[in-house]
């Protein structure tokens, strides 16, 4: 498969709305050739039951819709919506 059909992003917003943020956690941490995989484990690695990162994670998903990258802020809204 190429690397635009094994996109972690792709599938990001499905398996949050079916409560699987673990099985994300694994995609990106299996998406070594991925430019965003740094950040994206990061981010995945916080714990959003608690208030201080659910604001952060809304914050920067307001910061990601600034810069016009769509698809990314709308995956980590669900992410803090579904935790």
């Amino acid at each position: 498969m190429s690397g635009d059909a094994r996109d972690p992003t792709a599938c990001c917003l499905l398996y949050f709305a079916l409560g699987k943020a673990k099985l994300v956690h694994g995609l990106w941490r299996q998406a070594s050739w991925h430019k965003e995989q740094g950040a994206m484990l990061k981010f995945l690695s916080n714990d959003f039951t608690t208030e201080r990162w659910k604001t952060a994670a809304l914050k920067n998903a307001f910061a990601l819709m600034g810069k016009q990258r769509f698809g990314t802020h709308l995956v980590r809204f669900c992410f803090v919506m579904v935790v």
